[in-house]
């Protein structure tokens, strides 16, 4: 006789639901903080590439500002 079919999960590797953790709150602020600084990060670059210094220059400040409240 075949083996009967699983349904492709190993029953060893299955958690209790409770087990399984979520990211709490702090690490979610913290991942939303640096995709705000990436996305800063980035129009930083376009505007330096675009030669938009004034604009390029607003962007360090709040990407400085951000990151001084990191610490």
């Amino acid at each position: 006789d075949m083996p009967a079919l699983s349904n492709g999960r190993n029953v060893q590797e299955e958690k209790p639901a409770q087990e399984e953790k979520l990211l709490d709150q702090q690490e979610q602020s913290r991942f939303a903080r640096m995709r705000q600084l990436n996305a800063l990060r980035m129009e930083q670059k376009s505007a330096i590439a675009q030669e938009n210094f004034e604009r390029a220059a607003e962007l360090r400040d709040e990407i400085r500002t951000l990151e001084a409240d990191e610490s």
